[in-house]
């Protein structure tokens, strides 16, 4: 799937797709909440934001914090679990942005 961002559709890729024939599937860039994963890394983003993070190793100890012992990963299950309410708001909006 590819969401009409450039960055993700680079001219590499569209040149091998096409040239496999691989067909994809249209996507609406209005609704980047319909992937849980974006609103799973959005949660841990602010989260990290609130930390003082100076060096590599300090961001890789504070994101093993946020997963395991703010509990981020039950959130994951919250988002998915969601998913069949947000793809029913996109068909009545018509693929367009959602207040989900």
């Amino acid at each position: 799937m590819h969401d009409g961002a450039l960055c993700h559709k680079p001219k590499s890729i569209t040149k091998f797709l096409a040239e496999k024939d691989v067909k994809s599937f249209p996507w609406s860039g209005y609704s980047p909440h319909m992937n849980p994963i974006e609103n799973l890394w959005g949660i841990v983003k602010k989260r990290l934001k609130k930390i003082n993070m100076t060096i590599k190793v300090k961001t890789i100890e504070n994101l093993i914090q946020i997963w395991h012992r703010d509990e981020i990963k039950n959130k994951c299950s919250i988002l998915i679990e969601s998913m069949p309410r947000c793809t029913e708001l996109l068909i009545k909006n018509k693929g367009m942005h959602t207040k989900y």
